[in-house]
């Protein structure tokens, strides 16, 4: 269930931040004009009306700074929207590709080349956005620990027409037939037990760690 932000939140949290960062930030080199960044962001925020939605727009807002150690976190929304996807998934390469996972249909060394129709590296560039990181490439090694910038549908579950994988060496990779749609489990994703499994950048079959 959703909740409406409160006033006192949305005036608080902005002072906060704009405090921290005048006082704190030792990087200003990063290329962000932070208060033309915070000008906007209190012009977004002033007709935001959730939680969720005035979390992402913070979250935004302090991406730009550029450093993965300056952030903005929320317990709610992990409480509300961080259901693990149940799987953790890298950039290797030009793939995207599953390196641990506790679905058995979704197999170390799948591909997801797809999400909900957007081709996976648009999806993936459209939340860099909301990533904290101090480069791209970290903010794509972070994008599937942030489960709340998926759709709800994938943090659920989602259809497999989606996902391909590869086989032996050197064998084309194939679409995996619709099965079934994942349930995400209920247990925190770190505490599950799974077999950890990697493909190597020259798609040799994967090694278990």
């Amino acid at each position: 269930m959703e909740i409406n932000i409160s006033d006192f939140m949305r005036a608080f949290v902005p002072t906060q931040i704009h405090t921290a960062v005048a006082l704190c930030f030792a990087h200003h080199h990063s290329g962000c004009d932070f208060d033309e960044a915070f000008h906007m962001y209190l012009a977004e925020i002033a007709s935001i009306k959730t939680r969720l939605d005035f979390d992402l727009a913070t979250m935004r807002l302090m991406a730009c700074l550029h450093n993965g150690h300056t952030a903005f976190d929320d317990e709610w929304l992990w409480q509300t929207h961080g259901e693990p996807l149940g799987f953790s998934v890298r950039q290797l390469a030009e793939s995207w590709t599953v390196v641990k996972s506790v679905h058995p249909s979704v197999p170390v060394g799948a591909e997801i080349v797809a999400l909900g129709g957007v081709p996976m590296a648009e999806f993936a560039e459209s939340k860099l956005p909301f990533l904290a990181a101090s480069s791209v490439r970290a903010a794509r090694t972070i994008l599937f620990r942030r489960p709340f910038l998926f759709p709800s549908t994938s943090r659920f579950g989602w259809p497999m027409e989606n996902m391909s994988k590869c086989g032996e060496a050197n064998t084309p990779c194939q679409d995996l037939q619709p099965r079934r749609r994942l349930n995400v489990f209920p247990r925190p994703f770190q505490s599950c037990a799974f077999q950890a499994s990697m493909r190597t950048l020259s798609r040799m079959p994967p090694s278990v760690l």
